[in-house]
């Protein structure tokens, strides 16, 4: 865990370190799913992100520490970018409540797809992890 989290600093102050024009942006996610805050960094189309949050389904399943780490890339467009990456979910203490609960949520990799718009100083992103159907939504700046 330590590793990851130092592993993904890394990344994130390395995106950092060529800014021009516009080219790097910083925004805050939420994720209503698991109601859960983090910070997104992007630099030259590549980003990396990170959350925490917690689900709590009732009579299905009670996940305490949910972290999702990404890294993906922008795909540009003259108006907008795509969004493609990599997710990996770190989990904490999980209660199973209701034995048809598919497992399929807590599965460690996944991916996810979105959309972005840039527009002056303002970053807005609304992307979700395909598997486990969990949106997130971006507001930031550029920089």
């Amino acid at each position: 865990m330590k590793t990851a989290t130092f592993l993904l600093l890394f990344v994130c102050t390395s995106l950092l370190s060529a800014q021009s024009d516009y080219k790097n942006s910083a925004s805050i996610i939420y994720q209503p799913v698991d109601n859960s805050f983090g910070l997104r960094l992007e630099s030259h189309n590549i980003y990396a992100s990170i959350t925490k949050g917690n689900y709590d389904y009732q009579y299905l399943v009670k996940i305490n520490n949910h972290i999702k780490c990404s890294l993906g890339y922008f795909i540009p467009f003259s108006y907008a970018k795509i969004l493609l990456g990599l997710n990996y979910d770190f989990f904490g203490e999980a209660k199973i409540y209701n034995p048809e609960f598919d497992d399929k949520a807590l599965k460690h990799f996944s991916f996810e797809f979105g959309s972005v718009y840039k527009y002056k100083r303002f970053f807005f992103c609304v992307a979700t992890d395909v598997i486990k159907w969990e949106p997130s939504i971006s507001i930031g700046i550029n920089f």
